[in-house]
């Protein structure tokens, strides 16, 4: 038997070297309106000029010269092979026959110059984006100069490099004076909503043309309009300070000239490039026959989709035939030549990071000091990073291996938040770079392995400097087209949500990144009819193309663009409703089916179509019964079998319905007389099938030869006719309750008091009407029946009745927001959060420390009551071994955290309502908690914290410990810690009562409105009283009327319900409010307060209603905050005429002040 190679250990690392790196992620810390004016400023000043460039939409290559090819976080995968061919096909067609030693020489210079060039690498085969590209390419976008500590070549610099080889960089217009700067920016302003490259790269032309003296232009070999094509991702827009800073005056103009002239040298070789190169030339194969025998230069990567991997491999094996075949295998892994015996040898980075920063001696140089530091911060920071180990094989036996680390950043959050703490700390550190691998350079003979290793380095090592400040700031924009945004962040972003939770959170989706973005009034009502049609194209989308995928919709969407442009998929004609249920369709063969169920679901408006009966669910069948979810239809095989479908057919079987297609079992079963036993067994089997109908085709409905031929079909067969009109009957008879439901829950901890809280809920207490359903379930209570998962129960619950009121008696953490957001997405449920009064931010730590959105007051009083439990359904009493622990690990859940972000997120959970908060201490100010305490509790948190993050479990005892410390504390301090808060009473269902007033009528909607915070109007009014003695005088003589109820109109009231109201039943219809507002019900919009106008019957502040959303149909868009005795809140509409003819005053505030509101229907 031979020796089998035995595994190296990890070497002794001498020095650490970037290999591969790209910009680090960029976020502006301030709006991009302010990063505008200090662009323009600074370009008017003769400082410095603005430069844009187009985003090409792709994947990242980092290219460090010979086989060193790596993505983003990764190497030696598809996408670096992919990269690979695609470089030396870029090379073949600039060079034809020459193409190799072009090739040589490029990747010659970036070894040994210590470069790493930046790809977008645009294909069709790497995964979709905004377009499928017109020819597959590659972009240079940057390019790092690792020898420097990983700074990145100017643009001038890019281009010259990128000209000695024809590499394809960017198109770059440079813009260097006020004018055309503004002339830049009015634009993308004039054009981000229907831009595309074409347009937007004639306007920049234009804006060069005119202001000839002050900008320039590079052009790309690959330009975007020809290679990508006309959807335009956006433009990077950066300020660039010139390169010298050479004073005032004939200097400074001479340093800005130099600059602009050595722009148009460029931009002057960039055209004669585009000479020899221009962008019709293909690849000329015939110009040397060794190019046309290159498989990696003639493989068709498109042909290859389906075994992209395996095929790109294979062509770059054939190309280098062997040799300076790159062999990359995990550090950890074992091949199948090594030892199968004793644990993998792993290299800890962080360890050999902290040795080196540890070691007292100078031989460490400044890269490898940065590095370490960079490694050593990450951990500081608890950033979540892995590091991928890699060996790379040499190129023969004598050749050594390289050691390689590949850092992967899992969040794009830890990226500022590095910059924060280099920010803070004042220092000069490493950037943390995206596309970032490292090698790990070892000792010499520092490997078991009997391989020599090279020498550490060859450079001279001197000590590491200590980190400086940096203050430069770093001005660019991120600007992006809407053409490209809905493609990508809507239509393909959201087919998850569309598949899982249906039509109506797709839609909310859809609405709430319209909002999000600002967009026009006249491109909500352009695209979401197109959205609406695209979920609609989505249940059945077209045969013969790919599945629909978020990595292949762009085949679907090309297809449903020109359905669309036909006018097929728009809204459905008047009086035909959506069919409700689940249809299965039966036959001897599933393909033969496609086009019948296609059909089916055209017809009837169905939302998506299932492949197979064991995949349906009963949240399928649940959401196909919801008011927007829209009928599924489900194709079966008779021999597929019906166990699935049997079990639901026990609770849905009045929503379920069978369509048999007729076909000859003797022809398909053949000469197998078994098979055919079992067919016509089977086939008897389906139709006993416990359903609503039971329904048959002949086999020609399932024989037509495509969608449209299946629909005429539909239309005009007496027996398919007699079905459809079956189907329509029952959907006509089981229209679901098209009234929205509430859905009201906890962020909140144990021993909050929601149980009792909830104890006094019942329908008449809600003063619910309309036969509404009132749900309550307590998470202790469900789990105790074994019901099942909780929100599983709580989705089966709210589904199944629609419009109901569902009470979630549970402590609902911020990890479970996401369950409750889908929850009310597919129910059409407003969400009610209910908080306790007096969040505010605590820090808890020492060095590494967290915020937390409750108090230490608040956590020993949850704590003191679940001590002074007897007994509990949850078993979370005094009895339970760590009680205490147990409420300390619920408010770790809310670690990192503060107040202002739980509110925040609360905002946008589902369709939101408005928060409910529920007094907690009787006091707003509290005194500190007695020491022992409050170290109990802190420890308590950090130990829990330790627990939660260090990937161990805390020991026992001393876990027994502090819960020991905790109930001693708690109990010598009880009294105390209790009396100070609120008793539980009755005030929810009040609270709630007044919450949902406006929705839990028969369903008749009253208004549109847009609801906003009184206590966020409230606030600025009293800022007005401070500086107008007209408003102080006006409100000091009112005070008494906030005691008054709002609905009252015998009295002098305020109004507390504050709302815009954008449509009212008198002056729309029932129809029109649906179709300009439901889309909108739940998105959060931000609308600015102009002024106060008040009179002696009414007060009202005015709005500035933005674009982006309907306009109110009022004259006067305003918020209602007093009215008189016997005076409506409609008579605020007078005001401005009052004001004119001075039976009014208007105030206007010093600055506009933006509110945020939430669209909801209020109801009759």
């Amino acid at each position: 038997m031979s020796a089998k190679k035995r595994k190296p250990s990890p070497p002794a690392v001498a020095a650490l070297r970037l290999e591969a790196i790209f910009h680090p992620k960029f976020d502006n810390e301030a709006p991009d309106a302010d990063i505008r004016r200090k662009m323009l400023s600074q370009v008017a000043a003769g400082e410095g000029y603005v430069e844009a460039s187009l985003k090409h939409s792709g994947s990242l290559l980092l290219w460090s010269g010979g086989r060193r090819y790596y993505s983003k976080n990764a190497a030696g995968n598809v996408f670096t092979r992919v990269g690979e061919i695609m470089a030396m096909k870029h090379f073949a067609r600039c060079y034809g026959g020459r193409w190799r030693e072009e090739y040589e020489k490029c990747s010659h210079l970036l070894e040994e110059g210590r470069l790493t060039c930046s790809f977008e690498v645009v294909t069709s085969v790497l995964g979709h984006h905004g377009a499928i590209p017109n020819r597959d390419y590659l972009i240079l976008i940057a390019v790092a100069d690792r020898s420097t500590g990983g700074t990145f070549y100017s643009t001038n610099e890019l281009v010259t490099l990128a000209h000695q080889f024809r590499l394809p960089h960017n198109d770059a217009w440079t813009f260097a004076s006020g004018t055309a700067c503004e002339a830049l920016f009015q634009s993308y302003d004039e054009m981000w909503e229907t831009g595309t490259a074409s347009a937007v790269i004639h306007r920049l032309d234009g804006i060069v043309a005119e202001n000839k003296g002050e900008c320039a232009k590079v052009s790309s070999l690959c330009p975007h309009d020809v290679f990508q094509g006309e959807i335009l991702e956006g433009l990077v827009i950066r300020y660039v300070p010139y390169a010298s800073s050479a004073g005032e005056g004939k200097d400074a103009a001479g340093v800005r000239q130099r600059s602009l002239d050595e722009l148009r040298e460029l931009g002057a070789a960039s055209n004669e490039l585009l000479k020899l190169v221009p962008p019709s030339q293909a690849l000329h194969l015939e110009a040397d026959a060794a190019i046309f025998h290159d498989p990696a230069v003639t493989i068709d990567l498109r042909a290859q989709a389906e075994r992209l991997d395996d095929a790109a491999e294979n062509a770059l094996k054939a190309h280098w035939q062997g040799s300076r075949v790159r062999k990359l295998r995990r550090w950890d892994s074992r091949s199948s030549e090594e030892e199968e015996s004793g644990p993998p040898t792993c290299i800890d980075v962080s360890s050999i990071a902290n040795e080196i920063l540890s070691s007292s001696s100078t031989y460490y140089d400044r890269e490898t000091l940065d590095i370490a530091r960079l490694i050593q911060t990450l951990d500081l920071l608890k950033v979540h990073v892995s590091y991928k180990m890699l060996i790379e094989e040499g190129e023969g036996e004598d050749s050594d291996p390289r050691y390689l680390c590949i850092l992967h950043v899992h969040h794009d959050a830890s990226f500022p938040k590095y910059n924060a703490f280099l920010k803070r700390e004042g220092l000069d550190g490493m950037p943390l770079f995206r596309g970032f691998s490292i090698e790990l350079v070892p000792e010499k003979g520092a490997v078991d392995d009997g391989v020599q290793l090279a020498d550490a380095f060859t450079e001279t090592t001197t000590a590491g400097t200590e980190l400086q400040p940096n203050n430069e700031e770093k001005l660019m924009l991120k600007m992006k087209f809407l053409p490209y945004m809905v493609r990508t962040f809507i239509c393909r972003n959201g087919l998850s949500t569309l598949q899982s939770s249906g039509v109506a959170a797709f839609e909310h989706h859809a609405i709430a990144q319209l909002t999000k973005w600002k967009v026009s009034d006249a491109s909500v009502s352009k695209w979401m009819p197109f959205f609406q049609g695209w979920a609609r194209y989505c249940a059945s989308p077209s045969g013969g193309l790919p599945p629909l995928t978020e990595k292949t919709y762009l085949h679907h969407y090309g297809e449903f663009e020109k359905l669309y442009a036909e006018e097929k998929f728009r809204s459905s004609p008047a009086g035909e409703a959506s069919f409700h249920g689940l249809i299965v369709v039966v036959g001897p063969s599933r393909d033969n089916l496609e086009n019948l169920a296609s059909a089916l679901s055209k017809k009837l408006h169905c939302s998506r179509i299932v492949r197979d009966q064991n995949k349906v669910t009963d949240k399928d069948i649940l959401l196909s019964m919801q008011p927007s979810g829209g009928g599924l239809i489900c194709i079966a095989e008779i021999e597929d079998g019906y166990k699935t479908l049997r079990r639901l057919a026990k609770e849905y079987h009045e929503v379920m319905h069978v369509i048999i297609v007729q076909g000859d079992l003797d022809e398909i079963a053949g000469a197998d007389t078994k098979r055919l036993q079992k067919l016509k067994g089977m086939s008897m089997g389906w139709k006993k099938l416990q359903c609503n109908l039971m329904l048959e085709l002949p086999k020609e409905s399932a024989a037509q030869t495509d969608v449209d031929a299946t629909l005429e079909y539909l239309q005009n067969s007496p027996p398919a006719k007699a079905a459809i009109q079956q189907l329509y009957q029952f959907s006509q008879s089981k229209q679901p309750d098209e009234r929205p439901g509430l859905i009201v829950y906890f962020p909140s901890i144990p021993g909050s008091g929601k149980s009792s809280l909830c104890q006094g809920i019942t329908a008449d207490a809600l003063g619910m009407k309309g036969n509404r359903q009132l749900i309550v379930l307590e998470g202790d209570q469900v789990r105790s029946q074994s019901k099942g998962k909780f929100y599983s129960v709580a989705e089966k619950e709210i589904l199944t009745k629609p419009a109901s009121v569902a009470i979630l008696d549970k402590n609902v953490p911020p990890a479970s927001f996401a369950t409750i957001h889908n929850l009310s997405m597919e129910s059409k449920s407003f969400v009610v959060p209910v908080l306790p009064s007096g969040l505010q931010d605590t820090i808890v730590g020492s060095g590494p420390s967290h915020v937390y959105p409750f108090s230490l007051q608040y956590l020993a009083a949850c704590m003191s009551r679940v001590m002074r439990r007897d007994s509990h359904k949850g078993k979370l009493d005094s009895a339970t071994a760590i009680a205490c622990m147990i409420v300390v690990k619920f408010y770790c859940f809310y670690r990192n955290m503060p107040a202002a972000m739980l509110r925040e997120k609360v905002q946008h959970v589902g369709h939101q309502r408005r928060e409910v908060v529920v007094p907690f201490f009787r006091e707003e100010s509290l005194p500190q908690l007695p020491a022992s305490l409050r170290s109990a509790l802190e420890e308590a948190v950090i130990l829990q914290t330790r627990e939660d993050t260090s990937g161990s479990s805390v020991g026992a005892n001393e876990m027994n410990e502090i819960e020991r410390r905790l109930r001693t504390t708690i109990g010598e301090n009880q009294e105390g810690v209790l009396v100070r808060v609120v008793e539980c009473d009755a005030s929810l269902p009040e609270t709630l009562e007044m919450s949902t007033a406006g929705e839990q009528s028969a369903g008749t909607i009253k208004i549109a409105s847009l609801d906003i915070d009184y206590e966020t109007i409230h606030q600025e009014l009293e800022g007005l009283r401070l500086i107008s003695p007209e408003v102080e005088q006006y409100f000091s003589g009112r005070k008494e009327h906030r005691k008054n109820d709002e609905n009252d109109k015998s009295l002098d009231r305020f109004i507390f319900s504050t709302h815009c109201t954008f449509a009212h039943a008198s002056q729309a219809s029932q129809a029109d409010m649906i179709s300009s507002f439901q889309h909108l019900l739940g998105t959060s919009v931000e609308v600015k307060a102009m002024s106060l106008l008040f009179g002696d019957s009414v007060a009202a502040i005015e709005l500035d209603i933005p674009d982006s959303v309907p306009r109110p149909q009022n004259a006067f868009p305003h918020i209602t905050i007093w009215c008189a005795k016997d005076t409506e809140a409609h008579e605020s509409n007078d005001l401005p005429a009052k004001v004119s003819c001075d039976e009014a005053k208007r105030v206007a505030f010093e600055q506009p002040i933006a509110l945020e509101g939430v669209f909801s229907f209020w109801y009759y």
